[in-house]
């Protein structure tokens, strides 16, 4: 089991998408009046600092003993400010962080302020090795992945995009393939990202502008179908992978069978380099 938090209003939702798998127990760190399990309200504050500093109790909020816990923050909105106390009540957990990112254009400059000061802490910490893993993600990313999508269903398929792609590496990532090679991921490279491509193509939808890419993860997911018929299969997914293979670059990929009628290639891109963000 993996404990889930989300931190703010648009990562509970994140969460509470999570709730239809098994493998999650959610959890919830809000600003609204909600009144819900395992959910707790601190407030409605001004700023990232009123919330820095609140006297909670976080060491008794996570009612489960699991290993692993993954915490869903924004960091422009005011209640990031709760996440470090927050962190040091889980520091005998492995902590992994997945990192929104909203549209820097859209922002006031106190969410500018706030999200770069939690963008650039939760990295430094995961680069240090406080944190086993932080993992961003664009919403701007997300749009141009989704193509046209109508205001109302916006939201909603944003969260699906990304709780879908969370879930699925969890998965494959602990499920023994079919096929493998045999290079591991350095373990220093703390800093990543998602992304999405097709069998035998050579893009990669990446969820955030990552520089400096030490090395790609690659998770084919392939019908029981495909995997005994394609002949070809293993030359095409062999020639995706050394494409991408460059100077100073590592390739790992995984094949893992499925009952899914629709195949999916999952991507990881991971660094050691700490990230920066634009509003260009």
């Amino acid at each position: 089991m993996i404990s889930v938090v989300g931190i703010g209003n648009f990562c509970s939702k994140i969460v509470d998408a999570l709730k239809q798998y098994p493998q999650y127990n959610v959890y919830k760190i809000i600003s609204t009046p909600e009144h819900s399990e395992n959910t707790l309200n601190v407030g409605d504050l001004k700023n990232s600092e009123m919330y820095e500093q609140l006297q909670v109790d976080y060491y008794t909020f996570i009612k489960d003993t699991n290993s692993f816990v993954t915490v869903f923050i924004d960091g422009s909105e005011p209640i990031s400010g709760v996440v470090l106390r927050f962190l040091e009540s889980l520091k005998t957990r492995q902590i992994k962080i997945v990192y929104i990112c909203s549209d820097l254009q859209l922002m006031s400059s106190l969410e500018k302020t706030q999200d770069k000061i939690c963008f650039n802490v939760l990295q430094e910490y995961a680069r240090s090795g406080l944190f086993k893993n932080i993992t961003l993600i664009d919403k701007t990313k997300l749009e141009n992945i989704l193509g046209n999508v109508s205001i109302l269903e916006y939201e909603e398929k944003i969260i699906n995009l990304v709780v879908s792609t969370y879930h699925m590496t969890n998965v494959y990532a602990n499920t023994k393939p079919v096929l493998t090679n045999s290079i591991e991921n350095n373990t220093v490279c703390r800093i990543s990202t998602y992304g999405l491509s097709d069998i035998g193509g050579d893009a990669i939808r990446w969820f955030f502008d990552i520089n400096n890419i030490d090395n790609i993860v690659y998770y084919f997911a392939i019908n029981s179908d495909t995997l005994k018929k394609e002949q070809k299969l293993l030359q095409s997914i062999k020639k995706q992978v050394k494409d991408k293979q460059a100077d100073n670059m590592k390739v790992m990929f995984g094949v893992y069978e499925t009952t899914y009628m629709q195949n999916y290639v999952y991507c990881e891109a991971n660094t050691k380099i700490i990230q920066t963000r634009s509003s260009a």
